[in-house]
């Protein structure tokens, strides 16, 4: 099971403090969890808390080394894959290097592109939509108390988070002139594409404004539609349930913390990036 809430010791830390940012802690930290804390992790430990620093470095110094970035992506990973090849073991290197598609071997380039997309792509994103999951059950105590009382309620209750909050929003390429609803859309243009808009359509759902985390039928949008429909979108779910798992067994009471400023992002991902709560008792 990944280590999401931290050591019994943080765990500690945080309940004599009584308040944290979850923003800037539990959400973000959880993606990582399971990337590099599970047995089948790419890298090693110090490498994990390498990157998450440079993941976690204020934004304009992450664009000033996004080229060193990549570069110590590469390299790191084209170390791993040379030292699996030689000593296979059980985890998700090894698999791919005895992938077959087609009878034929996974290149060393396509092994660096995956491992790179699966680190990269869902960081932003995946820890977004976590901190919008905390944000809701920190101002709405009802649900937050339903949870809590039955776990299982929390696979469909991530549904209509991501339904609700969807956090990414894409622009696409308009491959051919057309007109929608007497809009004209010109071949070349980029048109932005509002998921989150979609799903608050209530023609595809009643009671669209609400959030109802026992929602049974739920088509949302959030993970986008068609052939561009993201890939690791079971992973985004699998650690979105875990997260909320592990933070409310930890955690079964806390609120926003009064007269707290809860700032979001700004741009195509959505979601909290300083969440101040204040935690409560714990239940015995």
């Amino acid at each position: 099971m990944p280590r999401i809430a931290g050591t019994p010791f943080e765990q500690r830390r945080m309940r004599r403090r009584g308040r944290l940012r979850a923003g800037d802690s539990g959400a973000r930290d959880s993606p990582h969890a399971w990337h590099f804390r599970t047995r089948r992790r790419p890298v090693s430990e110090m490498d994990s808390r390498i990157f998450r620093g440079r993941c976690y470095r204020p934004r304009n110094d992450r664009a000033r080394g996004r080229g060193s970035e990549r570069v110590w992506g590469n390299i790191r990973f084209n170390q791993e894959i040379v030292a699996r090849r030689a000593s296979p073991g059980d985890d998700l290197i090894s698999y791919l290097l005895n992938a077959r598609i087609d009878g034929l071997p996974l290149g060393d380039n396509d092994i660096n592109g995956t491992l790179r997309l699966l680190l990269f792509a869902g960081i932003d994103t995946t820890w977004s939509a976590i901190g919008t999951c905390l944000w809701h059950l920190a101002t709405h105590a009802d649900d937050r108390e339903r949870l809590v009382d039955d776990p299982q309620l929390i696979p469909t209750a991530v549904e209509e988070f991501l339904r609700a909050y969807a956090p990414v929003t894409m622009a696409r390429e308009i491959i051919k002139d057309t007109e929608i609803d007497g809009l004209p859309f010109k071949q070349g243009e980029m048109v932005m594409l509002a998921f989150g808009a979609a799903n608050r359509d209530p023609a595809m759902f009643p009671d669209a404004n609400r959030v109802i985390v026992d929602r049974e039928v739920n088509r949302h949008a959030a993970f986008g539609l068609g052939i561009h429909r993201c890939i690791g979108s079971t992973l985004a779910r699998m650690e979105m349930r875990v997260a909320l798992e592990q933070w409310l067994g930890k955690f079964s009471d806390f609120a926003l913390t009064p007269g707290a400023v809860v700032k979001w992002s700004a741009g195509t991902v959505r979601g909290p990036r300083q969440l101040p709560i204040t935690l409560g008792p714990r239940r015995r």
